[in-house]
This record gives structure tokens, sequence and C-alpha cells, in this order.
């Protein structure tokens, strides 16, 4: 079955404020706003890939500040069409959140470290601003957003993960 995983983030710059605020009305978009408080990183897993859900790299161990660093590598499980999840952070300094969305396009070089990937989020209305950004990750470098924020690294998310994440999206887009 699968669990929801909640790590309260904190340092001296950013404590923990207490649990994240609860929506006021059952509507979708306030149960994404709450799972998506800046404060806290919301992981939706099943036991299978929890044993990943803190990697140092997309094969890596488990680290306990693995929040405030960017994860490394280009995950083969990355497909156009499919879903993912983005490393973004509104202000240097804080602990990165997770961001579903889905692969519309991705450019790799052989050899290289990096790759180029253009994602879209399906919660917003395609003519938003925030419906659709490229990034550019794998070599664990935390980049300027061009939605604002800071990006780091990008996962591909099993087919069970998925699902899990459309239960606190909204059905329609919001905005």
């Amino acid at each position: 079955s699968a669990r929801c995983l909640l790590q309260r983030e904190s340092d001296a710059s950013h404590p923990s404020t207490g649990p994240p605020p609860r929506p006021t009305r059952s509507s979708a978009a306030a149960r994404f706003a709450a799972a998506t408080h800046s404060l806290r990183r919301v992981s939706m897993a099943t036991p299978a890939v929890q044993q990943h859900a803190a990697p140092t790299s997309i094969t890596g161990a488990a680290n306990p500040s693995y929040s405030y660093r960017p994860i490394t590598g280009i995950d083969e499980g990355l497909e156009i069409g499919r879903g993912l999840e983005l490393q973004w952070k509104m202000q240097s300094g804080s602990p990165f959140g997770w961001w579903y969305g889905e692969l519309e396009d991705l450019q790799r070089q052989p050899g290289a470290s990096t790759a180029k990937a253009t994602i879209v989020f399906k919660h917003f209305p395609s003519t938003s601003r925030w419906y659709r950004m490229e990034v550019v990750f794998g070599d664990g470098e935390i980049r300027d957003s061009s939605l604002g924020g800071e990006t780091g690294g990008i996962r591909s998310t099993p087919l069970a993960l998925q699902q899990q994440w459309y239960g606190f999206l909204p059905t329609e887009p919001i905005g």
C-alpha cells in the first residue's frame, strides 16, 4: 500500500512553523496548495520506491541534507508524455520541494552530464505562464528558473506514484 511521506525541513533560517495549512474549502486547488506548502517536501511513494525517496543521485544513497541539494544524473526512466518530479524552490537557502509535471521534450547530447527538459504542468491552463518550462539538469547545479525561484534535478515517476500525485492535483486547470 502507498503512504504519504511528509518530511519537515528546518534550519536556523527556515524554522518549521507547524503543520501545513489546512484547506478551508474542499477543492482540489486547496489540497494542492496545502500539499505544496513552501517549507515542506511532500513526496508520495509506494513501499518499493520509498528506499529511493532521498537520493543524492538518481541511484545514490539517502542523505539527510538532500532536500537542500539537487539530485544529479539523467534518469533513464524519463519518457516523453510521462510524469516526472522536478526539484524546485522559491528562494535560495530554502529546501527543494517536488513539483509534478509531464515531460514534453528531452534534449540529450551523447556523453554530456546535462540534458534540457521541457516540462508541462497540466494543472495550469495552457495559456498560463506556469504551464510550460525548460530546465537544464543533471550536473547537480542549482539554476534560476524562468518562472522564478530555482530548479535542481528531475526524476521519473512510476505509474503508482503518478496516480498518487493526481490525488493532490485539481481535475480542472486552476487559474
